[in-house]
């Protein structure tokens, strides 16, 4: 099940229109190169036919909930990878954490770290696929023997967003750092690690919270055999309950390695590799230039988070990834953190190293608590971390400190930019009705195109989020674009009057105009509708609309009537570039009749019908459009929605 992000486009004759109207306004001419960043979970860009097939395919996989027959467990955090790579989209970070302990040895000092081989290494892997047996049970010991202290640590699951241009990235460009520092106070080493993927040989790690992982390959398969339990070609080696290996005898009967190849070939191994080496970067914006950026680096923070590598122009990579400038913020070297962030060993990384976070998707990543631990809920405390004592952050933590708030507040402004999408005025990660006309946000993009300093917008103006072309103009090239990316919910908004233009771009043209008024219409109220469905199965497919029960007029005891009709392969947004007819066999149901849910505070309930489909051969890709009208007893007809497109697969 998943939400439909409709795609809507104008003629190139009406985008010509609004050109000549911008240009007798005085607009500068368009920078044709612009285009809108993808958003958290996207492929990246200009993939291959081929490699993009290769992302869908490893996003089911790693979507997947493995059965134990396949050899999920016997000891495992989850059955698949999704359930921790959740927040932002598909391969964001966590929004807890994973538990890890280890031992001190305090008989010596400073104490020696014990990662307790015997007991099954560090990570605790909390879940089971056999509750009834203990022996199948992992849990943290109670205590350890003298002169041993028992500790535990919480470690967020990182973002994969860009994984595969941090992978391409070549060794020498992360050591360069270390072996010419930028500064005498800043003294980061690369933690260098043994690659499963290439035979054990020694590579400079980059993955992880200590860079204790050297290549996605490795990272991916590791990940599978530890938080999976599903032994691999490289790991095929099970983990045991506590390390109690006699356990696995009867805990776990699935002959290792336990992934295998596919009819294709490929094992989940394969596949998710490549869903995670072509998901694209997080977004940025503005792109560059803000005051705050340049701050940033005067006062020493970019001595770690420096802001770009360009990626090994390599033969061997994909296109995709090879050659490309990018913008992690980060060097993916081992820095000391000082005495108040001590914890594991891994690698060269001792108790108190840790890696320079990338801080691209910061912006997200904030909501679910920043630092390895997550201990960090907001901006002004993860910053006051640097300071702690011994720290090599300590002295730009200092700098920043003596600054006056409002130059802190430019630092804040470019960090949030981190992790944001192009248009976001609301800066909820959604491009929406919000990001178009709301008034409560004063850089929606119809605020900054009516705005007096429209012409003079630089990287610090709130409404550079919609100068996509760094021109200093909001103009129909950005619009444009907003029109291309607009995510309306609830529902996709296209004609609602039926005039033959696109809804956005008459509120856009308009000044007075707003999306609202256009859904009034002269017999009645639209009712907007979120719409999702399942993939096709047989010869129908189910689709299931959520009606807001407080919005348009809509009460209890009404006759909402759904109505669908089918269009295959690619065509224009509505048929026939007009509304949608209901159709001779609408689906009929009285609202009230399931349970509301409350949405941001608005009432919904979902009603499900079931549709026809045409005879299709395997891979026909079709749309579904929907349409809702609403009849109340003694009054007649009330409102309708507008139409919404659902585009799938066969």
């Amino acid at each position: 099940m998943g939400d439909t992000v409709a795609k809507h486009r104008t003629s190139l004759s009406t985008i010509r229109a609004i050109a000549i109207v911008l240009a007798l306004q005085g607009a500068p001419a368009l920078a044709q190169s612009a285009s809108v960043q993808p958003k958290f979970g996207d492929p990246l860009q200009m993939l291959s036919v081929l490699e993009l097939q290769q992302f869908k395919a490893g996003g089911a996989s790693f979507q997947k909930d493995f059965q134990i027959s396949e050899g999920l467990g016997p000891i495992m955090n989850s059955s698949r990878c999704g359930s921790c790579h959740v927040q932002g989209g598909s391969g964001g970070h966590s929004f807890g954490t994973v538990s890890h302990f280890f031992g001190l040895d305090t008989s010596v000092s400073p104490p020696a770290f014990d990662p307790l081989t015997a007991l099954g290494g560090t990570l605790l892997q909390f879940n089971t696929i056999n509750w009834t047996l203990p022996q199948c049970q992992e849990s943290i010991p109670t205590s350890l023997p003298s002169p041993l202290q028992l500790m535990t640590a919480g470690r967020m699951t990182p973002a994969l967003y860009g994984a595969g241009l941090v992978d391409a990235i070549a060794d020498a460009d992360i050591q360069a750092r270390e072996f010419s520092p930028p500064s005498t106070w800043v003294s980061g080493r690369a933690n260098i690690v043994a690659d499963a993927a290439a035979g054990n040989s020694l590579r400079v790690g980059r993955f992880g919270h200590r860079a204790q992982v050297s290549s996605l390959m490795h990272f991916t398969a590791d990940a599978l055999k530890n938080e999976l339990g599903i032994t691999n070609a490289l790991f095929p080696s099970e983990n045991a309950p506590n390390g109690n290996t006699a356990a696995l005898t009867v805990c776990d009967s699935v002959a290792d390695p336990e992934d295998q190849p596919d009819a294709s070939g490929l094992t989940a191994v394969n596949k998710m590799h490549n869903y995670q080496r072509f998901l694209a970067p997080p977004p940025q914006s503005p792109r560059a230039g803000m005051s705050g950026e340049t701050i940033f680096n005067s006062i020493g923070c970019a001595d770690c988070h420096i802001a770009s590598f360009t990626t090994a122009n390599s033969p061997s990579l994909p296109a995709a990834l090879a050659g490309k400038s990018i913008r992690p913020y980060s060097d993916f070297l081992l820095h000391d953190m000082g005495a108040a962030n001590q914890e594991m060993v891994q690698g060269l990384a001792t108790r108190q190293e840790f890696k320079t976070a990338p801080l691209w998707g910061l912006r997200k990543k904030m909501q679910d608590g920043m630092w390895h631990d997550g201990s960090a809920w907001t901006l002004d405390l993860a910053l006051s971390q640097h300071g702690a004592p011994g720290s090599e952050s300590a002295h730009s933590y200092n700098q920043y400190s003596a600054l006056a708030q409002s130059d802190q507040d430019k630092v804040k402004d470019f960090l949030l930019s981190l992790g944001r999408r192009d248009f976001d005025a609301s800066g909820d990660g959604l491009l929406d009705d919000s990001d178009l006309e709301a008034t409560f946000y004063t850089n929606n993009l119809k605020a900054c195109l009516l705005s007096p300093s429209n012409g003079s917008i630089g990287p610090d103006h709130s409404c550079a989020i919609h100068d996509i072309d760094q021109n200093g103009t909001i103009n129909s090239l950005d619009y444009q674009l907003f029109l291309d990316t607009f995510e309306a919910y609830p529902g996709d908004v296209s004609d609602s009057d039926c005039d033959g233009t696109n809804d956005v771009l008459e509120v856009l043209n308009s000044p007075s105009l707003t999306l609202n008024a256009l859904y009034q219409t002269q017999s009645g109220v639209n009712i907007p509708l979120a719409t999702y469905t399942a993939l096709p199965f047989g010869n129908s497919a189910s689709i299931s609309v959520n009606a807001p029960a407080s919005v348009g007029g809509l009460a209890v005891g009404d006759l909402v009537i759904i109505g669908f009709s089918t269009q295959v392969g690619n065509g224009p947004l509505l048929p026939n570039g007009k509304c949608i007819n209901l159709g001779a066999n609408p689906s009929i149901l009285t609202y009230g009749t399931t349970s509301p849910m409350t949405y941001y505070g608005v009432q919904w309930a979902t009603y499900s019908a079931t549709i026809p489909l045409p005879s299709l051969p395997a891979g026909t890709s079709f749309s579904v459009y929907v349409q809702a009208v609403t009849y109340r007893s003694g009054v007649g007809f009330v409102g309708k929605s507008h139409v919404s497109r659902v585009d799938l697969a066969w």
